[in-house]
């Protein structure tokens, strides 16, 4: 369901225009403009959508020192590898399911109609996560680039309950490096 709620979330991401085809772009506009809503537009209906994103972790980041004698205390020492290299080179993206589900077809229907090129490359260089103080500035920004579209959530329906049996699914995204800008 669209909403025009304000969001206090503190970050905005956007997917680019080209993650959606063409002709399920021209058949979601149809849809869209036998409403009456604000929302007009396919990729702005999928990026309204948009629940949370989970950044990468970092692993591995201390190994155990101790030595090799009973009188050798315990000690934790940095890696000497660098730190770009622990994170896991991957991020989520949480949406929300909207009536009709389709959001989550639209994603699914980048994914079969482009299988045969895989990986699912997006053509823009990078994503981008702005986050934001708590006046709205961004003061922050983290880049994903070379983004592949990896994996998309199961769609659990059932007829068992009145309401729905899944609210969210998540989007799974691979990438090549990631930058952290900072103002």
């Amino acid at each position: 369901m669209l909403s025009l709620a304000p969001r206090h979330d503190l970050f905005r991401f956007y997917f680019p225009k080209d993650l959606i085809n063409n002709e399920i772009e021209t058949a979601i506009s149809e849809i869209l403009s036998k409403r009456n809503g604000p929302i007009i537009s396919p990729i702005d209906y999928l990026n309204e959508s948009i629940v949370s994103v989970t950044l990468p972790g970092m692993s591995d980041l201390v190994f155990n020192n101790t030595g090799h004698t009973w009188y050798d205390k315990e000690r934790y020492v940095y890696s000497v590898d660098n730190p770009l290299q622990k994170i896991s080179k991957e991020f989520k993206v949480t949406l929300r399911i909207n009536q009709g589900f389709y959001n989550y077809f639209m994603i699914m229907n980048k994914i079969l109609s482009e299988h045969h090129k895989l990986p699912l490359k997006l053509k823009d260089d990078f994503l981008e996560l702005k986050v934001l103080n708590s006046i709205g500035e961004v003061f922050g920004i983290v880049r994903f680039y070379n983004c592949v579209l990896k994996s998309i959530d199961k769609l659990n329906l059932s007829y068992n309950k009145i309401e729905r049996q899944t609210e969210t699914f998540e989007i799974t995204f691979g990438f090549s490096n990631i930058d952290f800008i900072t103002d």
